[in-house]
C-alpha cells in the first residue's frame, strides 16, 4: 500500500444496474478498488442522497475523502458514521489517522492506542509509532516501529520512520541499518 492509499473495508466487485443505494454503493466500491476516488466519492454521495442513514456508504465515502486529502470533510463523515452505527475500531483508526495528519499527537495516540491490541489494519502500529515519535516519545515510537517492521516487512515507510527514530535517539549505527 502506498503512502497515498488508505485501507478500506472491501466488498467483492460486482456490476449492479439501477440507481438505488446498493447500486451506487457497489459502483463506488468498484471505483475505489480501481483507485478512482473522486468518481467513487460521487457514487457514495448519490447513495447517501437516497439513504442518508446508510453507515456503510457514509464510511466508504469518508475513506474516499481521506484518500483525496479532504480531511475535514472525511472527519465529519467518520463522526457521522459513529453517530449512526456506534463505536467502531475502524472509525477510531481513521479518526486517529486524521488526528495524526492534523498534528494532534495526543489524540492520535489515544485513538490508535485504543485499537492497537486488535488492530483493524496492519499499519496501525506504524501510525501509532509515528504519533509517539512526532509527539516526542521516541522510545515508545521506536518500539512500535519495530513491531510495525515485522507486520509490514515490505513497506518503505516503516524503514524510513524507524531510521529517523533511531537517528533522533542518537543511535546512528541502528539508523544506518
Amino acid at each position: 500500500m502506498s503512502q497515498g492509499q488508505v485501507p478500506s473495508a472491501r466488498v467483492p466487485s460486482v456490476q449492479v444496474e439501477g440507481s438505488g443505494t446498493e447500486a451506487h454503493f457497489s459502483r463506488g466500491v468498484q471505483l475505489m478498488q480501481e483507485q478512482m476516488f473522486e468518481a467513487a466519492a460521487g457514487e457514495f454521495e448519490q447513495a447517501l442522497s437516497v439513504n442518508a442513514a446508510d453507515p456503510k456508504a457514509r464510511f466508504e465515502f469518508a475513506v474516499c475523502l481521506l484518500s483525496l486529502g479532504r480531511n475535514d470533510e472525511a472527519r465529519k463523515q467518520f463522526e457521522q458514521v459513529q453517530k449512526l452505527a456506534g463505536e467502531s475500531r475502524y472509525v477510531t483508526y481513521y479518526l486517529g489517522r486524521l488526528d495524526l495528519l492534523a498534528n494532534d499527537y495526543a489524540s492520535a495516540i489515544k485513538r490508535l492506542g485504543s485499537v492497537a491490541e486488535d488492530p483493524p489494519f496492519l499499519d496501525t502500529a506504524f501510525h501509532l509509532g509515528v504519533a509517539y515519535i512526532s509527539g516526542g516519545d521516541v522510545n515508545a515510537g521506536r518500539e512500535l516501529m519495530e513491531r510495525a517492521e515485522k507486520l509490514l516487512a515490505r513497506d518503505h515507510r516503516v524503514d524510513y520512520r524507524t531510521a529517523r527514530a533511531f537517528s533522533s535517539g542518537r543511535r546512528e549505527q541502528e539508523a544506518a541499518r
